[in-house]
């Protein structure tokens, strides 16, 4: 087995995320806290029509009923293969922490352990004292690099597939992969099956505006960059060959918190922090700002604004050393109405002054 990985290092937008496994369906840990479920009460969950968001949206009505049998039948076994392979779990009982739309019968949300693993987001190992009940993609990534090893999995690191082959452009069985490392092309021949592992397309703005048009540029601190894109190379390829995307209706539901304001401020990427011993700090640029009220950085910028106005005001008038609070009473109008929208915030802003200097 070969596995072809663009970036310099494995784990994709995995090794990024919280670490969090919605598997159920009746595993060992869901037994062990006496929690009772099955593979049928599984996929009668995830395709439960009567399950609402509060917006009116329903969370499960387009999922494929067959692909959530399948997924409801090897459920309980993934989590079993998981842990054979050398993943470790939080030691608790399953919840709904990190997850969204992962049944509401019984909890089925589990946590993979960071453990010793250095994490991508630091370059570090987390604190010694949360190690075991810290949940991270770095605890599901790293021991399955390691087993992948083990089985003799071959690893191209900074190889980009570029295009699949097929014995006709759109038909018959798929021969194998092109792929470039660092400018050199090179083709790799499959022995049994090609299988398109992507990390989506939410990276590829002409592609994403395919779903939704109001997805502009303006989107574009996505999760897990600059470690890992989302850049539909994997969709792109399948479909230059034939393939067709199905479930598209998942892309543009609005449902879940799938547009979300940054709490990182004064740096790109803002998802999450990039901190300095990061192996992708270079390309990360700054750790940026905790914003832990929206409404602190509304009032710091509106000081300095005032300060500014404040100091250009000629010395010799009289409000040149007044307080804001007469500033704003004799000269501005400071306050705008906001109409919000998915794909933008616009600000209509008072048309005049109540007073000149």
């Amino acid at each position: 087995m070969i596995l072809v990985e663009a970036q310099n290092d494995i784990g994709g937008h995995a090794i990024t995320s919280g670490g969090n496994v919605p598997l159920g369906g009746g595993t060992t840990v869901q037994k062990k806290y006496g929690i009772v479920d099955s593979p049928d009460l599984l996929f009668q969950d995830l395709t439960d029509w009567s399950v609402f968001e509060p917006n009116g949206f329903p969370d499960y009505r387009y999922n494929d009923r067959e692909l959530i049998r399948a997924f409801a039948e090897n459920s309980a076994l993934t989590f079993e293969w998981l842990v054979a392979h050398g993943v470790i779990f939080v030691d608790k009982a399953p919840d709904a922490s990190g997850g969204e739309a992962v049944g509401n019968s019984v909890p089925r949300e589990m946590h993979a352990a960071v453990m010793n693993w250095p994490m991508v987001q630091t370059g570090k190992s987390a604190d010694p004292t949360l190690r075991a009940t810290l949940s991270s993609g770095n605890g599901l990534m790293r021991p399955l690099k390691v087993a992948a090893r083990s089985a003799g999995v071959q690893l191209l690191l900074e190889h980009k597939m570029t295009s699949i082959y097929r014995q006709t452009p759109t038909s018959g069985r798929v021969l194998g992969i092109a792929a470039n490392n660092k400018g050199t092309e090179l083709n790799i021949r499959a022995g049994k099956a090609v299988i398109i592992a992507t990390g989506g397309s939410t990276g590829n703005v002409n592609f994403r505006r395919m779903f939704d048009p109001r997805l502009t540029e303006e989107y574009c601190g996505l999760a897990g960059m600059p470690w890992s894109d989302q850049d539909a190379s994997g969709e792109l390829a399948a479909m230059a060959i034939g393939a067709s995307l199905w479930g598209l209706y998942n892309q543009t539901g609005e449902f879940g918190s799938k547009l979300t304001k940054a709490f990182v401020i004064g740096c790109q990427y803002n998802y999450f922090r990039w901190m300095p011993g990061s192996t992708v700090f270079d390309r990360a640029h700054a750790s940026g700002l905790s914003v832990r009220s929206w409404q602190d950085v509304i009032l710091v910028a509106a000081y300095w604004l005032m300060l500014t106005v404040r100091d250009a005001i000629p010395k010799a008038h009289a409000l040149a050393n007044a307080e804001f609070a007469t500033i704003c009473l004799r000269l501005l109008k400071i306050g705008a109405r906001v109409i919000e929208t998915i794909s933008r915030v616009r600000l209509a802003l008072a048309a005049a002054c109540p007073a000149p200097v």
